[in-house]
């Protein structure tokens, strides 16, 4: 059997300690998932970054006057969780080693540098890019590279190079968590409302 999610996991510790624009990630504070991913087509979804608080690190916004909305705290291991990583299974195991460690960069170059659970915000209308998403995509793609240059990095990026099938056949089943979201709550005078929520 082999556990995807504990993998992934150890990586981005590894990652946060090694890469300077990253080392404000906890990786004990972030919860690694895999969803299944509806068919096999390589193309759609491969993985998804979903932060546990709102703009600035709150955990309640107002919504209208009378109106407010919280997301309920998630703790794991003693932890607080600020941000769950899905990985879409196995379509995500089946792209290249290269697009792997890029998308994985992408995700996590998302995390906001305050980690505090909110997404990293750029100026103006095009907040989660910049807007630029070419420029967005060049700093991920020089952070990946930087990274493999780490004499150690081959060790830990090791299982990326595998396959879904590479990997059945090697371990056996390829599992991970699947841990359900919170729903957000939407509240007015102590009578909640559940609303669900989802950031890609």
């Amino acid at each position: 059997m082999f556990d995807y999610s504990y993998h992934m996991k150890k990586l981005v510790g590894d990652i946060s300690r090694h890469c300077e624009a990253l080392r404000h990630i906890d990786s004990h504070r972030i919860l690694v998932g895999v969803s299944r991913s509806r068919n096999g087509k390589r193309h759609g979804l491969q993985a998804k970054l979903v932060p546990l608080k709102f703009q600035g690190g709150r955990r309640t916004i107002q919504t209208s006057r009378n109106w407010y909305c919280r997301i309920p705290k998630i703790m794991y291991n003693g932890n607080e969780i600020l941000y769950v990583i899905y990985f879409c299974v196995p379509r995500f195991l089946n792209l290249s080693f290269d697009e792997k460690l890029t998308i994985l960069f992408h995700e996590l170059y998302h995390i906001s540098p305050a980690f505090n659970g909110d997404i990293r915000r750029f100026p103006g209308r095009f907040y989660q890019h910049s807007h630029s998403e070419k420029k967005y995509d060049a700093t991920v793609q020089s952070l990946s590279e930087g990274y493999l240059r780490e004499p150690h990095s081959h060790k830990m990026t090791h299982f990326l190079r595998f396959n879904h099938e590479a990997l059945r056949r090697r371990f056996g089943e390829v599992v991970g968590l699947k841990p359900k979201l919170p729903e957000a709550i939407l509240f007015k005078r102590d009578k909640p409302h559940c609303e669900g929520r989802g950031v890609g």
